[in-house]
Parts: structure tokens; sequence; C-alpha cells
């Protein structure tokens, strides 16, 4: 369970390798974690601030693009993560409200900003595409039809 923003209480679903990793890193830190304090912390013991996660997302940003080089030329940020998510959520045909539910947004409008963008991604990987030329056919009317349409 989490506290989110306006301190609502989340409830958050992981897959075993998250709860895997999350386990590790509190046995890696059991001795500088407390039952009352903070899971995430800084090297400094204190509760890891937003400041302290956007250099974290950072700095793995920045390794894995040594690995993967396209990756240098992306901003990513927790936002982009957390975008990524309900993207990845939204084209596997997850419904908006669960994604809602997912993301905490009070509205649902929030959440459809996601769609506007899975939108218009669609259309500029359309644009990347090339175009075969086809012949342009222009439909001729017989005389029935145009009988019929100058009777409307």
């Amino acid at each position: 369970m989490l506290r989110g923003k306006g301190s609502k209480e989340r409830v958050i679903p992981l897959i075993e390798d998250v709860a895997t990793a999350l386990h590790r890193y509190r046995d890696e830190n059991a001795n500088r974690l407390s039952t009352e304090g903070p899971f995430f912390i800084s090297r400094g013991g204190d509760r890891l601030t937003r400041f302290g996660v956007v250099h974290i997302v950072d700095r793995a940003a920045k390794a894995a693009a040594i690995r993967q080089p396209h990756l240098a030329k992306l901003t990513i940020s927790p936002h982009t993560l957390r975008h990524t998510v309900a993207m990845h959520m939204l084209q596997a045909g997850v419904d908006l409200t669960t994604i809602q539910s997912w993301l905490g947004h009070a509205n649902v409008n929030t959440t459809h900003q996601y769609v506007e963008a899975d939108i218009e991604m669609k259309r500029r990987a359309i644009e990347q595409c090339a175009t075969p030329e086809a012949p342009v056919s222009l439909y001729v009317p017989t005389d029935d039809v145009l009988a019929l349409l100058d009777n409307l």
C-alpha cells in the first residue's frame, strides 16, 4: 500500500520480478530502513525526494543508452515511465477506467489525454510509411443515379 498524491491510499499489484527487486532492496538496506520510516531512502537515509527519483531515472537512462544508443536521443523522466505503462496498457486493450484507477486520476478526462497521444503516434507512423502510387479513378454516375439525385 502507498500514499499517493493527496494522501490517497494506493494498492498496486506487482509482477513477480518487481516484487523480487523490492525484496532485494529491502534486504540490502535492512540496516538503514525502519518499520515506520520511508521505504525509499537517499544515501543519507532521508526520504527519497522527487529530485532524487529524477536523478536515479536519469542515471539509469544514461546507463541503458550505452547498450542502446537510440535512448540517448530521448528525454526519459519518471513521468515518461508512468506514461509508457499507461500506453502499454491502452495498447493491450485495457479499458480507460482501469487505467484511470491505476494512475490514480480523479477524472477520466485526464486519462483520456493518453488516448490522444496514442492517436498522434499512429498518425506519425502512417506519415512515415511510403504510400504506393495508386491510379485515381473518378466515379461516373449513370443516368439513373443522376435522375434520382435530380428528384431529391
